[in-house]
């Protein structure tokens, strides 16, 4: 990656950043979450959901058992501008930091349904952070880049977690991948 390409996706990162913490205020606001309160931990009896945050979300809770409020404004708009193709794992990443901050740790799994799942509502919270009728949300419950390949998600560890969409050549692991959340390579 040259210098050019890693200032402008600096600057695309904190853009990201910033936008989500422009909006977090608001977004506690229609969620009703004081800044300094603590996550919810309890889910009411009738509701069967993991016992801890990271457990792994399996099955989808029935949309009239979530909480009635709007999903992130992030994930709201999630793929609507097609300028922002390249910026997609890293706006993910600050949904799920978001997710992690509420609840954490980051759901659990490493199947992009698993985490699509935690974060449409199936959570301690029943909150759903992304929107369970997304657009970008196939059949069987993974949210696809804009090419139309499942994201992979791979957590390294509780506090971090790396996103990769395959890009135009649905390859995983090619030059053309699109990363966040990778760990730094420390220079020698």
């Amino acid at each position: 990656m040259n210098r050019r390409t890693q200032i402008i996706a600096a600057i695309s990162a904190a853009l990201v950043v910033a936008v989500f913490y422009l909006l977090r205020p608001s977004y506690q606001k229609i969620v009703g979450v004081e800044a300094d309160a603590p996550p919810p931990n309890k889910a009411p009896a009738r509701i069967r959901v993991p016992a801890a945050p990271g457990a792994v979300a399996t099955r989808p809770l029935d949309p009239h058992d979530l909480q009635q409020v709007s999903s992130h404004p992030l994930a709201i708009s999630f793929g609507a501008n097609p300028e922002l193709t390249s910026s997609e794992p890293g706006i993910l990443l600050e949904i799920l930091r978001f997710y992690r901050m509420e609840f954490g740790s980051f759901p659990a799994g490493q199947e992009n349904s698993d985490i699509m799942n935690a974060l449409t509502g199936t959570n301690p919270g029943k909150l759903p952070v992304f929107p369970r009728k997304h657009p970008r949300i196939d059949s069987a419950g993974r949210l696809l880049d804009a090419w139309g390949s499942p994201f992979v998600f791979h957590p390294i560890s509780s506090q971090h977690l790396e996103i990769r969409s395959k890009g135009p050549d649905g390859e995983i692991f090619s030059p053309d991948d699109i990363v966040a959340g990778k760990q730094p390579v420390p220079d020698r």
